[in-house]
């Protein structure tokens, strides 16, 4: 334990009178703090490097969820839900597991109203699909949008079974093992039907939804 305490201390940095928790106590009221004055940019900046630290945070992680909910930090409901998530806490369990049952809900009926042929992500979640295959893919949360280079061509990830893949005969991609299957990290167009992919802001009808959350 001893031994763990001076690793921790080495990374972050606390005095040697105290203990990581107390440190981890001390920052998270002093976002609270910030928060309270209007700052709450600097807080999360705190709460991430809590959540993102070798121990994790459960209460900077709800946290974090908490503000991406309400409109401390600008409303995104993946986010929330990815830190509540990562909380590993009933509550976190409970609020993303509504959020996500949400998420999907809107996801279904925005993408079944809009017609085939363009696939179209937004920085978050999926806009239009380009064939019927991929519809179900993207209602069902399967696709993902990569992070590239500014400027590069857009390309997302994709969990598919590992008979889908092996029958789609997918060659060149970086592929990743996930639970029942693989995922196909760096396509640029429909394994289906061959749409490339276009990305754009998100629509003004997922600007409301999140309104409503």
């Amino acid at each position: 334990m001893a031994d763990m305490e001076q690793e921790l201390r080495r990374l972050y940095g606390y005095p040697d009178d105290m203990t990581y928790d107390r440190y981890a106590a001390s920052r998270r009221a002093e976002a609270e703090k910030l928060v309270s004055e209007g700052r709450a940019a600097d807080a999360a900046e705190i709460l991430r490097g809590l959540a993102d630290s070798i121990k994790g945070d459960r209460e900077a992680c709800e946290s974090l969820g908490r503000m991406y909910l309400d409109g401390t930090l600008p409303k995104d409901p993946w986010k929330s839900m990815l830190y509540y998530t990562a909380a590993m806490s009933p509550e976190g369990d409970r609020r993303s597991a509504e959020l996500w049952s949400r998420l999907g809900d809107f996801r279904g009926m925005l993408l079944r109203s809009r017609p085939l042929g363009v696939l179209r992500l937004n920085g978050d979640d999926a806009e239009s699909a380009c064939c019927g295959r991929m519809l179900d893919a993207l209602i069902a949360g399967s696709v993902s949008l990569a992070d590239v280079p500014e400027g590069a061509e857009p390309e997302f990830s994709m969990t598919m079974t590992a008979q889908e893949f092996k029958a789609l005969k997918l060659k060149g991609h970086e592929v990743m093992p996930t639970p029942g299957g693989v995922s196909v990290m760096d396509l640029k167009a429909c394994p289906y039907c061959g749409a490339r992919l276009t990305v754009g802001e998100r629509s003004s009808e997922w600007r409301g939804f999140i309104d409503t959350l």
